[in-house]
């Protein structure tokens, strides 16, 4: 019975250091919305909950995150103490997307102590096209607005006149 009670605490005692090992990295990926129109833009936002002694290497991107979802612009790094140990470090892409469809999107790979190497969950992104009616056929381009003539645009340009006037006359 004295083994069998020292085998469970055994193996207690390792699930609960790779429990314990798991949780003590945090790798969260969220879009600000996931439903774009051609064109618009949305925040990609990494973030990575660790202890102060680990070490984390972002992803790199050049500038598509996955085929056709382009990254506009990011931030630096930004670094928050979660509490006494550990850290969250948050990074954000801006992205864009040109192509309509549906784009699976996995951050990563997350490189930890040079060793371990770890991917976000999957994000799903929708783009979609401008909804054309085509009951109406085609129409044309509609001409230039004329603009009304303001005060203010006028005096500029009148001052300028009488100006150059009254020096001809002086002269």
């Amino acid at each position: 019975m004295k083994v069998i009670c020292n085998y469970i605490s055994v193996v207690l005692l390792c699930f609960g250091f790779f429990q314990a090992n798991a949780q003590s990295i945090q790798i969260e990926a969220q879009l600000d919305t996931n439903k774009l129109m051609i064109g618009d833009q949305t925040w990609l936002t990494l973030k990575v909950s660790l202890n102060k002694s680990q070490v984390v290497n972002f992803p790199v991107y050049s500038d598509t995150i996955v085929d056709k979802v382009e990254i506009i612009d990011q931030t630096k790094t930004d670094t928050i103490m979660d509490d006494g140990s550990r850290l969250v470090l948050q990074h954000k892409y801006l992205l864009t997307c040109f192509d309509s469809g549906a784009y699976d999107i996995k951050a990563g790979p997350f490189v930890f102590n040079n060793s371990d190497t770890m991917w976000s969950r999957n994000l799903f992104l929708a783009v979609n096209t401008i909804p054309i009616d085509t009951a109406k056929g085609i129409a044309d381009i509609k001409s230039p607005y004329d603009a009304p003539l303001e005060w203010e645009e006028v005096w500029i340009w009148l001052k300028w006149v009488l100006l150059g006037i009254d020096r001809k006359s002086v002269v």
